[in-house]
């Protein structure tokens, strides 16, 4: 998730990135970073996965709640394979 301003509103990206084909598997932007928008960004990322997938995150304090709630797996990563969410953000930064 990248914060960014669009015409002086701050707003929040987010992104689900396939660690291993690094496929976009959904983009989200929403005006809050809370455990609520976690959940809600997930719920929309679970529509595009097979089976419950382990999620890659940084140490943002509003994932734990959400994941808890959905009964899913995350672990905590800076670097390694949250490179592939890190790569997005550059992209689209560049566009």
């Amino acid at each position: 998730m990248k914060q960014t301003e669009i015409e002086n509103i701050q707003v929040f990206v987010w992104s689900a990135i396939d660690v291993e084909n690094k496929e976009c598997l959904a983009i989200w932007v929403s005006k809050g970073r809370s455990s609520f928008e976690t959940y809600v960004f997930l719920r929309k990322v679970l529509k595009y996965c097979k089976n419950r997938p382990e999620f890659v995150v940084d140490k943002g304090p509003w994932y734990p709640w959400a994941f808890k709630v959905l009964r899913l797996r995350y672990r905590h990563e800076t670097f390694g394979s949250r490179n592939a969410v890190e790569g997005f953000f550059s992209k689209l930064k560049k566009g």
